[in-house]
């Protein structure tokens, strides 16, 4: 009996290394790594303001929902399912389903014109093809899904984002 439990302590001891291993994996946010909802985002109307604070409110509720190939639920998702969802729930819109078509539709923008809901658009293996897509919160701060940490938020300057940045579309 002993041994099963020491066998399990260091099977939990290791499960807990690995995920400080993968730099950013918390399976909770923090202050910092959402927008405020009471810090005014520069180019945000006051008519678009409850807009902004609906969006961080369903975006919030899919904080650490699980990576799921081809997932459209809450139980998991992948990128474009994500954006899927969130989309259907706050504007009742139907977007296409991959990456890719998404690219292909919609405004293009640069960042100076990004307002929170737009979506961001990435190039995993830093290829000329679009293959992940997040939603941009403000600030510089967009969530997506990751497939090795859920949904989350993360910093459009962050280095390895920063490489693979492909664009910026909005929908509405």
């Amino acid at each position: 009996m002993q041994y099963s439990i020491r066998k399990g302590s260091v099977l939990f001891g290791t499960l807990i290394a690995i995920g400080l291993l993968i730099p950013g994996c918390v399976s909770t946010r923090t202050a910092l790594q959402r927008p405020s909802l009471n810090a005014a985002e520069p180019g945000i109307t006051t008519a678009e303001q409850p807009d902004r604070a609906r969006l961080i409110k369903i975006v919030d509720s899919y904080i650490g929902t699980c990576y799921l190939d081809g997932g459209m639920s809450r139980q998991g998702v992948d990128c474009s399912g994500f954006v899927w969802l969130v989309y259907k729930e706050l504007y009742g819109v139907t977007l296409p389903r991959s990456s890719t078509e998404l690219f292909n539709i919609g405004d293009s923008l640069s960042l100076s014109e990004a307002r929170p809901g737009d979506l961001v658009f990435f190039r995993k293996d830093l290829s000329h093809t679009v293959n992940h897509v997040g939603i941009f919160m403000g600030d510089s701060m967009f969530v997506h899904t990751s497939s090795a940490c859920g949904v989350r938020y993360n910093s459009l300057s962050e280095t390895y984002y920063k490489k693979r940045f492909a664009g910026i579309r909005r929908y509405q």
